[in-house]
């Protein structure tokens, strides 16, 4: 039986004076999946307690070395939006994935780490839509994550296109085909730089991402002291049977199964990223061109995080734009010219200003004539970049 219990803890007043404040409060329910007790935060809208609502759900996957209490600046964006009207009132949780002994556990299930896919798709899910006001349709539920939660995130929706609507990475680990020809030379100059290789997860970043990542596709609970089949053999070279298991949850692999706009695809990352995300995300891209996969892909000039206070209204605003049902038909978009973090926000009549180039997609990332909107849901590049709170022409 389940045991569920919650906790109070704090209000987000005083963040702004100009802002209503949500409420974050951190909660706990018995997994069924890891066969134990879980906390989460929960990002509630200001007039939550009052109302009779029932609010669309972001999903909210951490970064590895981290936990739900991480992130927390994602609760001004979410104030700040809903405030200005830039995206409907919703509901946010963040559930903690961490687990020993290595980074996390890369949202997967592990003999090791524990079925921490099961946790988040089934049991997270069943217990948000019955102890809160959540939304229970897929098309009101949607998932995003950073770092391990990136790729995560990708993992999770590709493999459960009927749980998700759309889903937002920033920075994730997305092909081990490339990352391992860029981490390899890395992960053996650490450990020794000659054969034969006797490797330790402490002996650098790299190397401790390769155990993670082993700890969560190739764990072996008999191989003490560190429980996984290595990536590397002691030569230096990848072991192709784990690679074979590896491949199996690599987001390339995924996508194949996907069908064409099934789900609405956000990723962007940081050109300079000191983990190499950038080009295996290039890599990404590449593949689902192939498959023939829709997406919306944004590279920008940053590092793996120092740029997600300005990424996270973005991505925010873009899965509000998949899950927004609330305008009549023959509603179009309209440009208030107000700016926000370097965002351009539309609402209303449709009028673009001839001192900026705009371009009009829906969700699926095709480009669209505005001046004849057909039914469906919208979103706007203003000089390139992501500008716009979106509406849905029924």
């Amino acid at each position: 039986m389940k045991k569920y219990s919650r906790i109070l803890i704090s209000l987000a007043v005083g963040w702004s004076l100009m802002y209503a404040s949500g409420t974050v409060i951190t909660d706990s329910f018995y997994s069924d999946a890891l066969e134990t007790t879980r906390y989460m935060k929960i990002y509630l809208p200001d007039g939550y307690d009052t109302s009779t609502e029932y609010y669309p759900v972001i999903y909210f996957l951490h970064g590895g070395s981290s936990n739900h209490n991480s992130y927390s600046n994602i609760y001004y964006h979410l104030d700040t939006l809903i405030e200005y009207g830039h995206v409907e009132p919703l509901i946010m949780v963040k559930p903690d994935a961490s687990v020993g002994p290595y980074y996390g556990s890369c949202y997967t299930n592990s003999a090791l780490y524990g079925d921490f896919e099961d946790y988040i798709v089934y049991d997270l899910i069943e217990y948000i839509e019955t102890a809160y006001r959540a939304i229970p349709s897929r098309d009101q539920r949607t998932i995003m994550g950073h770092s391990m939660g990136g790729s995560g995130a990708l993992k999770q929706a590709f493999k459960h296109p009927d749980i998700y609507r759309a889903v937002v990475d920033h920075s994730g680990l997305v092909d081990y085909s490339v990352m391992l020809q860029l981490y390899v030379p890395l992960i053996l100059a650490a450990n020794g730089g000659t054969s034969p290789y006797i490797y330790n997860p402490n002996a650098s970043v790299f190397t401790g991402v390769a155990f993670t990542l082993c700890g969560a596709f190739s764990p072996d609970t008999t191989d003490p002291p560190y429980y996984v089949d290595f990536i590397l053999d002691t030569l230096g070279n990848i072991d192709s049977t784990v690679y074979e298991l590896w491949r199996l949850h690599d987001t390339p692999y995924l996508a194949h199964q996907l069908q064409p706009d099934t789900m609405a695809i956000y990723m962007d990352c940081g050109m300079s990223d000191e983990y190499y995300c950038y080009p295996l995300h290039e890599a990404l891209v590449e593949s689902l061109d192939v498959i023939g996969l829709p997406y919306q892909w944004h590279p920008y000039s940053g590092n793996h995080s120092n740029q997600l206070d300005v990424r996270f209204p973005i991505a925010i605003a873009f899965l509000d734009s998949v899950m927004c049902t609330g305008v009549e038909e023959g509603s179009q978009i309209e440009l208030t010219g107000k700016d926000y973090i370097g965002a351009t926000i539309f609402r209303g009549p449709l009028v673009l200003p001839a001192d900026r180039h705009y371009e009009v997609f829906d969700v699926t990332g095709r480009k669209v004539d505005v001046s004849r909107l057909s039914p469906g849901v919208y979103y706007v590049f203003a000089n390139g970049d992501f500008a716009t709170k979106v509406v849905k022409v029924k």
